[in-house]
């Protein structure tokens, strides 16, 4: 399998979502320099993603992983992690949570300077809120008291 198929965007994937996918399948072990990352642009569908992707040709000599590309085009394209779409829509299950809260860690981490896996992002005040937001209403509570301990 190529890497524009191992890497590709999926129809309707949020982009935190799509992030993870490419940490968890290694992204941020393989290196490429700027004209084989525009090479690899295709990966997403989003068109400013893809543009900023593209031009990374114009850095021939800079080595960096795809993980990395991909953040760098995210706060070019998303200045502030408020403007990055989340996956709406209330999870329904606890088997959910985790997942859901390594996604806002790696839409934290984009905006971090140092990054060492969407597993060590502490839980920060929104990502408390987002949390709560999407939470079914039966587990608002148990939520409420297991995540003020531990907010940033």
């Amino acid at each position: 399998m190529d890497l524009v198929q191992r890497f590709q965007k999926k129809p309707r994937e949020s982009v935190p979502t799509w992030l993870l996918r490419q940490w968890d399948s290694g992204a941020e072990s393989i290196m490429a320099n700027g004209p084989e990352i525009s090479k690899l642009a295709t990966m997403t569908v989003h068109p400013a993603l893809r543009w900023r992707l593209y031009t990374g040709i114009q850095y021939d000599n800079e080595n960096h992983s795809i993980i990395d590309w991909l953040m760098a085009a995210c706060r070019m394209v998303w200045p502030n992690k408020s403007d990055i779409p989340l996956h709406t829509g209330l999870w329904s299950s606890t088997e959910y949570l985790p997942n859901y809260i390594r996604e806002l860690g790696i839409r934290e981490a984009i905006y971090e300077d140092s990054f060492d896996s969407p597993d060590t992002v502490r839980v920060s005040v929104e990502m408390k809120d987002l949390i709560l937001q999407q939470a079914p209403s039966h587990l608002y509570g148990t939520l409420v008291s297991i995540l003020n301990p531990v907010v940033a």
